[in-house]
């Protein structure tokens, strides 16, 4: 085990501690962020919607305005910065009782969501070889995730003494976050130590990780729809639905936890480009499964499968995105990938809610099936063609 520790840098070990941390935090907040802003302005569904949209939508916007913040200030200072900001606004969000004090800090958290990943992820490039890069991701993959599963059961029980203490212990894990980034890292990256690409290599690369943004649009889409209309499609076939779906997710949350790293660790080796159609396939046999949603043992399968999916899309596209980003580019390729998210986020419950309504649970997920096959074919190409076209530019 300690063998294992000293194979990282410090930065990975508590950058997964972290993860781990702010995936705690989040699944105290998910549940009720909405259910607190619904409570505070006077039940209006309508403005919990809207003001919940606003982080997303502040990501998109402040990624194609700045995406590259993080290429141009030092990785670390932009790092403290997103975690000082996200701590302010969970802070201000424990005292928000009007609803434009609730927008102001919710686009708030955005910016600090916006400052925080993409640096925080070239900052792990930076540190770690390709070689390992997949793995690091896995790693941190496992720490969200284990985060995640004890994240609600934590927010229940401090939502129901006083909803104030989860923001107020969001903005306490915020700031111990800060603290060791502070004391316990250093920089990784000066821009002045790097070697200028190129403008026509640099557009060729950024327009290579635009393109699998726009390939990766399934895959958020798909577990947009699983965070909010999932549930419905489960009602609509058991009668004990919140069982099921405490199940299904538990159990998606304990398999990541306990393979995401292994499966990393063993596909490192396999090129991208050879690993992505493997996962694209897994995903859509999984959505597919999804629209039957009559049998629990098929569901169980179909979480498996996704969660195979996920960690091969999830490790092995960042992977891949580190390896088209250039240097003095990686904070901006991270912002520009992680686009779909945010895209998905906002449109996701939209358009899952649209289908569902008109179709069906069983038609929307054979619809996202499809779109899964498509977008895997097209990250297939692209992966293929850039690879090739990167190791023709000069070596960053």
């Amino acid at each position: 085990m300690r063998t294992y520790f000293s194979e990282f840098s410090t930065f990975v070990w508590i950058r997964a501690a972290g993860n781990g941390l702010t995936s705690l935090v989040g699944g105290m907040l998910i549940p009720f962020l909405s259910l607190n802003i619904y409570k505070e302005t006077g039940g209006s569904v309508l403005s919990s919607a809207m003001i919940v949209v606003l982080q997303p939508l502040t990501d998109i916007v402040l990624t194609l305005l700045a995406g590259g913040i993080g290429d141009k200030y030092s990785r670390k200072k932009v790092i403290l910065a997103a975690l000082l900001i996200q701590m302010t606004a969970m802070g201000g969000l424990a005292v928000s009782q009007l609803t434009w004090m609730f927008a102001v800090f919710t686009i708030l958290n955005g910016l600090g969501r916006f400052l925080y990943f993409p640096a925080a992820n070239a900052q792990i490039v930076d540190s770690v070889p390709e070689n390992k890069r997949a793995e690091v991701f896995g790693l941190l993959g496992m720490a969200k995730s284990a985060g995640g599963l004890f994240g609600p059961i934590v927010g229940v029980a401090l939502f129901n003494i006083s909803p104030v203490l989860v923001f107020f212990l969001s903005a306490l894990s915020f700031g111990v976050y800060a603290v060791l980034i502070r004391f316990k890292t250093e920089d990784t990256y000066s821009l002045e130590e790097q070697p200028i690409l190129k403008a026509s290599g640099a557009a060729v690369r950024m327009w290579a990780v635009l393109f699998l943004m726009a390939a990766s649009l399934p895959v958020s889409m798909l577990h947009s729809v699983m965070e909010t209309t999932w549930i419905f499609h489960l009602k609509d076939h058991f009668e004990d639905y919140l069982k099921v779906f405490a199940y299904l997710e538990t159990l998606s949350a304990i398999l990541f936890i306990l393979i995401e790293v292994y499966t990393a660790r063993k596909t490192e080796h396999i090129l991208p480009v050879k690993i992505i159609p493997i996962a694209y396939f897994l995903y859509a046999l999984g959505a597919f499964i999804l629209g039957l949603s009559a049998n629990l043992f098929l569901l169980s399968l179909a979480q498996l499968l996704l969660c195979l999916g996920a960690i091969l899309v999830s490790t092995h596209l960042q992977k891949l995105v580190s390896i088209l980003s250039a240097p003095e580019h990686r904070s901006k390729g991270f912002a520009v990938y992680g686009l779909h998210w945010d895209i998905s986020r906002a449109a996701g419950p939209l358009v899952g809610g649209v289908i569902y309504s008109a179709f069906g649970g069983t038609v929307l997920f054979y619809v996202l099936g499809c779109f899964l096959i498509g977008g895997g074919a097209v990250q297939t190409w692209l992966g293929g063609r850039y690879r090739k076209r990167e190791e023709k530019l000069p070596a960053a």
